[in-house]
């Protein structure tokens, strides 16, 4: 008996980000198994210019990647999310009804912009549902549309900042069996912080937060016990110095008058104190943080501030070969996370 030949369906993908001058890319594969950690096969970056899109495609095909169903990744500023009043209208009516909803939200017309709209928690039983609103000016899409087309590659998907880090939270709580209990993540994506917290695979929060040199040179020195390595490179263990759970009680209420901390510090305070109002059946179990050097000093300064545990970003249980893909470098792969967040899309809008 004759059997059909069929292509066998590509088991890695590439995720792309323009970055002015450069592309950063990260190319991973399916393990072949949904338990274990997909694997890293490349991550870089290459020099962009945007009237030479074809230069970019023969880079990338001289690296052996994959042309084919590239997900491209926004940068924060590309792509406002914004939260409003769901609509109460059917699931097929949502994106028209938003688009109404958010036309005095946006300084443009609302013709002008490509949009997205998911229900946060996915519609979680609550007296009065949100939604969030990806808005993108339409020549942002229309441009990512060219270059790749240009420079040879066929474009599967465009994604965002905060379902990327969703992703990758959902990722580790898998991996960990915590995917029913709420987690926060706050990483740095050039000058804005981004923070997204998440339970059961859905996002629930995602608010940004400015980040800049006098924030930075705020944050205090004299953590010095908490300033091993974030655990990216490979090492054994990834054990930390921190207790599995830090409680200072009612004392951890700090009053921001007299507190001398980086305002970033109060911003996620106060992010906290209403996600607890706002959501009291999920108990925030953890916060984990990567904001690349100033990593240490800010899980130090959030332990002693928070009575949660708080930790840095350790990527490996989602992702296999990260350190070896980046030749060491930390600083790739730090800024190559959200790329591999993207990678892990389960192929929803958003």
């Amino acid at each position: 008996m004759l059997r059909s030949w069929r292509k066998p369906v590509p088991t890695d993908s590439m995720a792309l980000a323009f970055e002015g001058s450069q592309l950063v890319y990260a190319h991973a594969a399916d393990s072949g198994n949904a338990a274990a950690p997909r694997r890293v096969l490349h991550c870089g970056t290459l020099p962009f210019d945007a009237d030479r899109p074809q230069d970019l495609g023969r880079q990338l095909r001289s690296l052996g990647l994959p042309m084919r169903s590239i997900v491209v990744l926004l940068q924060l500023d590309q792509c406002p999310l914004l939260q409003i009043d769901a609509p109460a209208v059917p699931p097929e009516e949502l994106k028209a009804a938003a688009r109404w909803r958010i036309k005095d939200l946006v300084d443009c017309h609302v013709d002008d912009l490509t949009l997205d709209v998911m229900l946060v928690g996915d519609g979680r039983p609550r007296a009065q549902k949100q939604a969030f609103v990806a808005a993108t000016p339409n020549r942002v899409i229309e441009r990512i549309a060219i270059v790749c087309e240009s420079a040879g590659l066929q474009l599967g998907a465009i994604d965002i900042r905060e379902t990327a880090q969703r992703n990758l939270q959902h990722a580790i709580a898998r991996a960990a069996g915590r995917t029913d209990r709420a987690q926060a993540l706050l990483m740095k994506h050039g000058d804005q912080c981004l923070l997204t917290i998440c339970a059961e695979g859905e996002l629930f929060v995602a608010r940004r937060f400015d980040w800049n040199g006098a924030m930075a040179t705020a944050l205090p020195g004299s953590f010095q016990r908490l300033t091993q390595p974030i655990p990216l490179d490979g090492g054994a263990g990834g054990d930390s110095d921190l207790p599995d759970f830090i409680d200072y009680g009612a004392e951890s209420a700090f009053d921001a008058a007299a507190a001398d901390v980086p305002r970033i510090v109060l911003d996620l305070q106060r992010s906290l104190d209403l996600w607890e109002r706002s959501w009291p059946d999920l108990p925030l179990a953890a916060i984990t943080v990567d904001v690349g050097e100033h990593t240490a000093a800010l899980v130090g300064l959030l332990a002693r501030q928070l009575s949660l545990p708080v930790t840095p970003f350790d990527p490996r249980p989602a992702f296999d070969g990260l350190q070896q893909a980046c030749r060491g470098n930390a600083a790739l792969a730090r800024h190559c996370l959200p790329l591999l967040g993207a990678l892990l899309r389960d192929g929803a809008p958003l």
